[in-house]
């Protein structure tokens, strides 16, 4: 009998234990679905996973499949010298390899063949072309290791032009993937309070092509690039709301292939 009693003690023990547990889950459970999650009280989560935003930034098919068997000619033939400095775009920064190249070809002849440097603490190519007086345009042609395809740039410029190896000047950007440069305007009856947590994206379809920045509360600026996945020209603004919580959307305004800087935003609910 007292056996007994120990094992209906131990199953009561249990029980109270379990009853205990679960309710320490329920009380969790509606603490959390009450809180306010940074979402202004609506008692929606924040949708951190759709924000995290980010331009997959790939290169478009090139001119040649892999590397051209450049021959070089003789450096000292030539009475005259040009320094180029070719630098590319940062969205290139994850395309770049040491194993990429870069032929400099003036009058159907490779001048020189280069090699990736750091520079300036970025990856460029520095090119010192040899050239007669009646010379004049180069033509480039790189070669990325990553794509195994190589890129062809007929008249980048002019053997003349000493602004390309210039410290003191622009320097000459080599931009495989075309961007606009975009300006877009907040209207004045927003269905929310902007702030600094606030973030917006370019899309075309569900591609994200654009990652501008607030320059002040009104406006944002920032590039859009077209992208060789993208299956379209035109795009939308999609545009988080810290303190809603919320992901508002525009209808496809903004077309890629035309730098504009007036964009005035009209928001719905993604």
């Amino acid at each position: 009998m007292k056996h007994t009693k120990s094992i209906l003690f131990r199953l009561a023990s249990m029980l109270c234990m379990m009853l205990a547990l679960g309710l320490n889950i329920a009380c969790s459970s509606d603490n959390d679905n009450g809180s306010d999650n940074g979402g202004g009280g609506n008692n929606k989560p924040l949708p951190f996973g759709d924000t995290a935003w980010a331009i997959n930034f790939q290169l478009p098919e090139g001119d040649i499949e892999g590397c051209p068997n450049w021959q070089e000619t003789n450096f000292f033939d030539f009475e005259n010298t040009m320094t180029a400095i070719i630098c590319f775009d940062t969205a290139m920064d994850g395309l770049i390899s040491d194993d990429d190249r870069m032929a400099a070809i003036v009058d159907g002849e490779v001048r020189d063949i280069g090699y990736i440097v750091t520079y300036r603490q970025q990856p460029v190519f520095m090119l010192l072309i040899p050239f007669e007086s009646d010379d004049d345009k180069v033509e480039l042609q790189y070669y990325n290791a990553k794509t195994n395809q190589t890129y062809i740039m007929t008249d980048a410029f002019s053997v003349w032009d000493d602004t390309v190896g210039s410290e003191e000047t622009n320097l000459f950007y080599l931009e495989l993937i075309p961007k606009t440069y975009l300006v877009l305007t907040l209207p004045d009856d927003l269905p929310f309070m902007p702030s600094p947590d606030d973030e917006m994206g370019i899309f075309c379809g569900d591609e994200c092509c654009g990652l501008p920045v607030a320059i002040d509360r009104k406006n944002w600026e920032g590039d859009a690039y077209m992208l060789p996945q993208l299956t379209g020209t035109k795009a939308h603004v999609r545009y988080y709301s810290a303190e809603k919580g919320v992901i508002y959307t525009t209808d496809d305004i903004i077309d890629l292939t035309s730098p504009n800087d007036g964009y005035n935003l009209k928001f719905k609910e993604f």
